[in-house]
């Protein structure tokens, strides 16, 4: 793209976007899309797999392909988006198994910095508050900690 690789994912959106609004007014699928990570919703698994070709087909008339390596096409109750695990069965949201084990890695390491008393990078830091922010819709008193460590960090 002409323009640069920086505002690329915001064109792509932008132009995907008729296409998303003709799948939500004519097919009825509510649909979630972040840059060119897409998710289609709907209360019925059976009526979902029905409309599955016609969303298929809708993208390919409006001159989109599909990769079908990286695409998951099969309607499932749990699906993986965005690093969240999202179980429409059970109505959760969750991080992935993955996610979880890298957190439990990085707190255990701010904890031996903490207790070693060492200084540490101010980059660091600023990515230790942004992996506590991914998790604030997991824990509920999870937003108070970032606060403190930013007045640290500045």
């Amino acid at each position: 793209m002409c323009f640069g690789v920086k505002h690329a994912p915001l064109i792509f959106h932008k132009t995907l976007r008729p296409v998303i609004k003709f799948i939500r007014d004519v097919l009825k699928v509510r649909v979630i899309s972040y840059c060119d990570d897409i998710i289609f919703l709907h209360k019925d698994l059976k009526e979902l797999k029905k409309k599955k070709q016609q969303i298929i087909n809708t993208f390919t008339n409006f001159g989109w392909k599909i990769s079908v390596k990286k695409s998951v096409l099969e309607p499932a109750r749990v699906v993986e988006f965005l690093r969240w695990k999202i179980d429409s069965e059970l109505d959760q949201l969750s991080t992935t198994d993955h996610r979880q084990k890298k957190m439990i890695r990085m707190l255990g390491q701010w904890r031996r910095i903490v207790q070693s008393k060492r200084f540490v990078k101010v980059k660091f830091l600023a990515s230790f508050i942004g992996s506590l922010n991914f998790l604030r819709l997991q824990i509920k008193r999870v937003g108070l900690h970032p606060k403190k460590l930013n007045k640290v960090k500045a």
